[in-house]
């Protein structure tokens, strides 16, 4: 099962394998992920890693547990979810309520404010991580559709097969 998305002529590829619910009784620093992943735009964007371990298990359960509160809108701040693996970067942003601000500050007063929103960073490498990155700016729709996919890929191994 994979997650696959379009993101504004981006198309997104999340594949995660070898997930096992994160055991605090073992080396929660061994339990990882192989993931497959792909960023790709017609004739200007191709990059993709093959089984790659880039995420551990408690990180799968960690993102999942930090998008689910921002969609609930229980994060309040800014949150940026860090991971062993400097591959993938992920920022975090409430819901900004801008009806506080004054009129001279240059927003129509029938504006509200924002949304939420994700920035998905994919760092890329040179022997070595870079400063460079790609950005995927997820607005709810898509962080839900994320969301959801972390959970089913965490769900499958929680429920016994008969």
């Amino acid at each position: 099962m994979s997650f696959k998305l379009n993101v504004d002529g981006i198309d997104v590829q999340l594949t995660i394998n070898s997930y096992r619910p994160a055991n605090r009784h073992e080396d929660i620093y061994d339990q990882w992920c192989h993931c497959d992943v792909s960023f790709s735009c017609e004739n200007y964007l191709s990059y993709k890693l093959k089984s790659a371990d880039i995420l551990l298990s408690y990180e799968v359960e960690n993102l999942e547990t930090a998008l689910t509160e921002l969609l609930n809108g229980e994060i309040k701040t800014l949150k940026v979810c860090r991971f062993i693996e400097p591959d993938f970067i992920f920022v975090l942003y409430p819901k900004e309520d801008l009806s506080s601000y004054p009129e001279d500050e240059c927003i129509r007063s029938e504006f509200d404010g924002y949304d939420i929103s994700v920035e998905w960073r994919v760092h890329f490498w040179n022997n070595w991580p870079t400063d460079n990155f790609l950005n995927i700016t997820l607005d709810r729709d898509e962080i839900t559709a994320l969301r959801d996919y972390l959970t089913s890929v965490i769900n499958r191994k929680r429920i016994p097969k008969n």
